[in-house]
Order: structure tokens, then sequence, then C-alpha cells
């Protein structure tokens, strides 16, 4: 793949926001579109706890195809993930990189993401919104992008995922198994209840892997 280098949105003592653009700016490609976002570990890659080592990525079932399928129709591909093992020290933002690179490389040029955001917060308030649930890496992705949100689609493993996906004005998102997050859908169901307006504006499917995701039938 061609190489791209990581740009640096936010810094402060509490952590960073880098974005990997696989479409460079200006783009004004995606206007108006609707978007899928995607969780990393766990939804994109198998999710081996704190994932530092670029020989450790392994595609989940279905991930080539929905991201292909989704380049076919042209709806762009976000990837948005917390990363608060760099905080945490167990890795920094080069061995990141390096992941980052073999991730996209073994996607394939055409499994291509239109961008990669990331955070290494490892507490949410520290973050002011960046770190999932907060919704800021999917609002940069619309002032970056111009993608519409409110028609746009999120796929997850956690209910800080979904709840992202809500904070931002997403009407839709799916909740998968593939994670090694074994009391979320759990969760995520006792979340959706708790009030009438989560169920009345925002609908959560509840699949097993991407592999059960056709993006036609949602965009």
């Amino acid at each position: 793949m061609t190489k791209t280098e990581p740009e640096l949105l936010v810094s402060n003592p509490a952590g960073q926001v880098y974005v990997h653009r696989l479409v460079p700016l200006p783009s004004q490609t995606y206007v108006g579109r609707p978007a899928l976002f995607l969780d990393r570990d766990g939804v994109v890659n198998y999710d081996s706890h704190y994932v530092s080592d670029p020989a450790s990525i392994r595609l989940l079932d279905g991930v080539v195809s929905v991201v292909t399928r989704c380049n076919d129709i042209g709806i762009p591909v976000f990837v948005v993930t917390n990363q608060s093992g760099i905080s945490r020290g167990f890795y920094d933002w080069s061995d990141y990189d390096r992941v980052t690179h073999r991730l996209v490389s073994i996607m394939g040029p055409l499994s291509k993401f239109t961008a990669i955001y990331a955070n290494s917060y490892h507490h949410e308030q520290a973050s002011q919104g960046w770190r999932k649930p907060g919704p800021n890496m999917l609002l940069q992705s619309s002032i970056d992008y111009g993608v519409d949100l409110a028609s746009s689609f999120l796929v997850g493993d956690r209910l800080s995922d979904i709840q992202a996906a809500y904070n931002a004005g997403l009407l839709q998102a799916a909740h998968v198994l593939s994670g090694s997050h074994s009391t979320e859908r759990a969760n995520i169901k006792s979340w959706l209840a708790q009030t009438a307006e989560n169920q009345s504006r925002f609908s959560c499917l509840m699949l097993n892997t991407l592999q059960h995701f056709d993006p036609p039938c949602y965009f």
C-alpha cells in the first residue's frame, strides 16, 4: 500500500488523537453521503487485548467483503478506535502506526478504509469527547469529509461503541459478538431499555459477526 503518515489532531497531557487518511483531503467525494463506522479490535480484527504487534493482526470474518461492498456502492468506511494501551504505557504511537499499516496492507487494494481515527485516552472525562462513548471521532469525520451522520451506520462490539453512535446523532448501529466482551450484549440491551427515547429514535441490530451485515440493506 502507499504509506500514509498519521496526522495529529489533538494533543494534551492526557492523550492524543491521530488520523490516518487513506483518502486525502480536501475531498468532495462523500459530501452528504452516509458512512459506515467500524470499531477496530473485535470488529475488524481479532482482539488479542492491547494489540501492538503487527504480526498478531488477524482479520475477522466478513470485514473484507463488507468494506469492498461499501467501496463498490460509494459508501466511505471509517475506523474509530480507542487505544488506551498507549496512555497506559503498554505500547506507543509508533507501535500503533505499524499495526495500522499492517492492517491496511492485508485488507488489500479493493477493501479501502477512508480514514482511521484513534485516540489514546484512558479516562473518558479527560478525553473531552474523543474517547468512545464520546462522539468526537465520528463528528470529526463529518467535518473532514462531509458525511451525513444521521444516515450513517456503526458496527461495534462494546456498549461504548453503540453509545458513541447515539451521541454523534446516528440513528442506527449494530452490535457484533466477534469481540471478547461476552457481557456487552446484555449491557447494550439494558442501556437501550433505559429510556423510550433510545428505542424511538435509535435502533441497534444484534448480529453474530460483521459477516452478517449487508451494506446495501442499510444505506
